[in-house]
């Protein structure tokens, strides 16, 4: 038996609509070391709750700290030297220094005289050619040792070469990029939280060896969770007249939580589909959601829509299109002919199932025997 019934707008349905969400996550990160070491400190578990900058697990640091410890000895002791060279000896050195050169030139002075009277002899043939040669080589050993002698003073008076500071200078500088490069590995042994969110998966245990890159947790980003909807495509049309949107939690306080749209969807298939809708939804820090929550979308509008209606129908006026949306049938009241109107389903009520649709007042709805 089929029933036909005339249905009324609900005014007061008509400024809000409510549509069925999930959460999902706005991002899945991975989370690695940047270095390599026997891992000591994890102690997080799946689902904990992490905060931003929070240490997640901690890497071996004796060696880091030894090598950090090496380097800074070794610009230590660099700048020491350099120190040294740009300023000269000190005058303790260089009093020392002349008075070595005081002794080479008397030393000199001596070598000189038994060279110039051994030197004679030879001539004469007095003195054997070994003896010649051996007051010879004592006068060239003295006088090398002058040279020497000036020479010391003198680097010591006006200090090292300029190429040889300069050589100094430039290790410092790569001892000191060693040394940071060494403090930055010792940092990267603590692995922190770089949001808030909440361990989604762990994929090594405490003391194990640890690579380069080797994923250690996962951490889903839920600083403002993302929930994805469908609206119809009535809505779509009428974007302008919408106005403040909210999201309520499943199994949670009623409250609504401010929302803002993230994209909507472009394109959909028959009919009676409808479109994708990604909200971002501002919660208090402390406040915990999970993906895969249930949640009921409120979109308020500016302006009554003018051409869609919420009624109430008995849930036997509604069927499943071939596509899998739900409709009614519309009579057509000049030749009693029928025609399927694609409906959005919003909740249920005590005396039917709330739908908004394409339909007119006093419009005919089959309420009985749709099934056909």
């Amino acid at each position: 038996m089929v029933k036909v019934q005339s249905f009324n707008k609900n005014v007061s349905d008509i400024d809000t609509r409510s549509f069925p969400g999930v959460v999902q996550p706005i991002s899945e990160t991975k989370l690695a070391f940047r270095v390599g070491g026997h891992l000591t400190h994890l102690k997080v578990s799946v689902g904990q709750r992490i905060k931003k900058g929070e240490v997640i697990a901690r890497l071996d640091q004796r060696d880091f700290k030894v090598r950090v410890k090496r380097l800074s000895a070794a610009v230590d002791e660099a700048r020491s030297k350099l120190s040294a060279m740009s300023i000269g000896a000190r005058a303790e050195d260089i009093a020392m220094l002349k008075a070595e050169l005081d002794a080479a030139r008397s030393r000199l002075s001596e070598s000189e005289v038994n060279f110039e009277r051994y030197k004679s002899l030879y001539a004469e043939k007095a003195v054997a050619r070994a003896t010649y040669d051996s007051a010879k080589t004592g006068y060239e050993t003295a006088l090398s040792s002058v040279t020497a002698a000036q020479n010391a003073l003198a680097k010591a008076t006006k200090g090292s070469r300029k190429e040889d500071i300069a050589a100094m200078k430039a290790r410092i500088k790569a001892l000191k990029a060693d040394l940071a490069d060494a403090r930055n590995a010792l940092s990267d042994t603590e692995l922190h939280a770089p949001f808030d969110g909440y361990v989604h998966e762990k994929f090594v245990e405490n003391f194990e060896s640890i690579e380069i890159g080797d994923p250690i947790i996962s951490l889903l980003d839920m600083r403002f969770p993302e929930v994805r909807t469908r609206i119809p495509r009535y809505l779509i049309e009428n974007r302008d007249l919408w106005g403040h949107i909210s999201t309520i939690f499943e199994n949670r306080d009623p409250k609504r939580y401010p929302s803002e749209i993230k994209e909507i969807g472009q394109m959909t298939q028959g009919p009676g589909q409808s479109f994708p809708l990604v909200l971002k939804v501002k919660i208090p820090s402390n406040m915990i959601v999970h993906p895969g929550t249930a949640v009921t979308v409120n979109i308020n509008f500016n302006e009554q829509l003018s051409q869609n209606t919420s009624i109430i129908v008995p849930s036997s006026a509604l069927f499943s299109l071939a596509d899998g949306s739900s409709a009614v049938w519309r009579v057509n009241p000049d030749d009693m002919t029928i025609t399927a109107i694609p409906v959005q389903t919003n909740e249920i009520k005590e005396n039917g199932i709330s739908i908004t649709a394409e339909i007119q007042a006093d419009d005919q709805i089959v309420t009985a025997g749709a099934r056909f």
